[in-house]
């Protein structure tokens, strides 16, 4: 897993969204409003806030974007408190319903309003990232099926066995080339060989 810089996983999300929006994307009695890059909300600044209109109400997701490193670090993890808490700091601001947290590999989608702890609040299956329209716009529809009630909140138990996976997928290649170097240690096979 190599490092992905933040700039660019935003920047490439912006540029499908925007697409998205100039395409004139309608789903559903709902449509897209505006995609704003990099967007002041109290101390700090929203990587990418969307607007939307279902129904001709506005709704808006603020997405938080990550860098992706090679080494583990819960502070760039799209499913950590502190990740989740910076976005939702920003939702409150910004008067947000709905959030997103990404690293590039993976975008997380949650209810900002809804009572409970964090995985309470996820809102289906993480999503593989893909820097495609149709990627942004099932983000969209999923959002929009949400509101309409046709999709729900992911089951708790659901939402810790997908974040329990994910963890899963990221430590293993460490874990792999952690054990490969024991491995590979002159050392430590004469330790193996003598028995």
């Amino acid at each position: 897993m190599a490092g992905v810089k933040e700039s660019y996983i935003d920047s490439d999300l912006f540029r499908v969204l925007k697409n998205l929006k100039e395409d004139g994307f309608r789903y559903n009695n709902s449509k897209l409003l505006d995609v704003k890059f990099h967007e002041p909300a109290d101390s700090g600044e929203a990587d990418i806030v969307i607007i939307g209109e279902k129904d001709n109400k506005q709704f808006r997701i603020v997405i938080e974007a990550k860098r992706k490193e090679a080494k583990y670090s819960d502070k760039l993890d799209p499913y950590s408190v502190s990740v989740i808490g910076q976005a939702l700091g920003y939702a409150s601001a910004l008067d947000s319903q709905f959030i997103a947290t990404t690293n590039g590999d993976i975008l997380v989608l949650f209810d900002a309003l809804k009572k409970g702890k964090t995985l309470e609040r996820q809102i289906g299956e993480a999503y593989k990232v893909k820097y495609t329209e149709e990627f942004a716009a099932q983000i969209l529809k999923d959002v929009i099926n949400y509101l309409s009630g046709t999709l729900k909140s992911l089951p708790l138990s659901n939402a810790f066995v997908e974040r329990l996976k994910y963890f899963h997928e990221l430590i293993t290649p460490l874990v792999l080339k952690s054990l490969k170097n024991i491995l590979d240690n002159t050392k430590f096979q004469g330790k193996y060989k003598r028995g």
